[in-house]
């Protein structure tokens, strides 16, 4: 009865319970005594560990809670805010005047930056302003070790008022997250119009000039000729000045050159000199054709001259017909118009001649000369003493 007692006196009080086993079974509880009580000590030592598992959750002081599993995790604002900043003159713009707006990034020496900045992808307008031209992004160091961040954006706007500029955002990556950083709000640029009167605000519709004028169509009506200008008489006036006074230094110039001329007498040589000269000129002449140009010139200026009459302007065929009608003797006229076509052939039709037979048309035109002038000599007198008359042919007028 004893041990029994000192049995319960060991055993746990928070443990199982145990009952008492009846006389018949004490040695198998004297088998499991040790056993119980080692249980009940296990269980003693886990109590705390049980107590402090729900402390073991939670976060240490001045650490931020975990986000729960599945759920983003949203990445810590930066110590400093950044600031993008826009600098933009605004000096009194007109409609099509162009401005550099100037975006600034400035990041401090404490901003731990995973790259570079990314800057908006801009296209042809921001907002109702037109990019005309824009520049990389420049990165210049500053003073206190931080960074800032720049780019130019030349713009410009076509039409008079308040030219909204949306936010714009440049993407900063950090080595935690990507931080946006934004144009400040209610960015404008204020356009004056270059035509007088005020401008129509944003959202108006222009003013009607017609009717702040009181103007009305004019019935249709037919094409009407308009009147010339004043500016058509002064350019034709000071065209017809210009031509007058051009004219009248001309006229003076060819006066001027008359009077020259006349002041200077030539003594002109009788026909048969005059041609035999000409002709002497010509023998050493190596060119056929300019050899039966003179030829002809000199002959025919010979004829002109003893009959009177425009020879170096006439044909072959005219020459020979006034020669016939005025009575000449058709062994003068025959040779005479040979010779002229035969030179007329070498100064238009080109043809080919030796320098000899050059020579020998020389030979037969001053032949031909002489035969001429003892023809046209004065005849013998009548009777004695008297004076002899020179032989006068037809004169032209008759002849034709």
């Amino acid at each position: 009865m004893s041990r029994r007692c000192n049995l319960a006196a060991h055993t746990p009080t928070t443990g199982p319970a145990v009952a008492i086993a009846p006389s018949a079974s004490i040695g198998r509880a004297r088998h499991d005594a040790p056993r119980l009580g080692m249980l009940g000590v296990a269980l003693l030592a886990l109590l705390p560990l049980l107590l402090c598992l729900p402390l073991l959750g939670q976060p240490p002081a001045g650490v931020p809670a975990a986000a729960p599993a599945g759920r983003p995790r949203t990445p810590a604002p930066p110590a400093t805010p950044l600031a993008l900043t826009v600098d933009i003159p605004q000096r009194g713009l007109t409609v099509g005047d162009q401005v550099e707006a100037v975006l600034s990034l400035r990041l401090p020496r404490t901003a731990a930056l995973a790259g570079e900045p990314r800057f908006p992808s801009w296209g042809e307008t921001w907002g109702d302003a037109e990019i005309l031209r824009r520049d990389e992004p420049r990165r210049t160091a500053g003073a206190d070790g931080g960074a800032t961040y720049t780019q130019r954006l030349l713009l410009a706007a076509f039409r008079p008022g308040r030219i909204e500029l949306p936010p714009a955002t440049v993407a900063v990556p950090l080595r935690g997250a990507t931080v946006p950083a934004a144009t400040p709000s209610g960015l404008a640029l204020t356009i004056r119009s270059v035509l007088p009167g005020q401008p129509p605000q944003p959202g108006q519709p222009p003013p009607d000039i017609a009717a702040a004028k009181k103007l009305e169509p004019k019935p249709p009506a037919p094409l009407a000729p308009l009147p010339i200008g004043a500016p058509f008489w002064w350019t034709l006036s000071a065209l017809a000045a210009t031509a007058a006074a051009a004219g009248w230094l001309l006229w003076r110039r060819h006066r001027a050159a008359l009077a020259a001329a006349a002041a200077v007498p030539v003594p002109l040589l009788e026909p048969l000199p005059e041609l035999l000269a000409a002709l002497d000129q010509l023998d050493g002449e190596p060119s056929s054709l300019a050899l039966h140009t003179r030829l002809s010139l000199a002959l025919r200026r010979y004829l002109g001259r003893v009959l009177s009459f425009a020879a170096p302007e006439s044909t072959n065929s005219e020459i020979q017909r006034l020669l016939v009608a005025r009575g000449v003797p058709a062994a003068l006229v025959r040779p005479a118009i040979e010779l002229l076509r035969a030179c007329d052939l070498v100064k238009f039709a080109r043809h080919e001649v030796e320098e000899a037979r050059g020579r020998e048309r020389l030979d037969a035109a001053r032949r031909l000369a002489r035969l001429w002038d003892a023809e046209l000599q004065p005849a013998p007198a009548a009777a004695a003493g008297g004076a002899g008359t020179p032989r006068r042919l037809p004169p032209l007028e008759a002849a034709s």
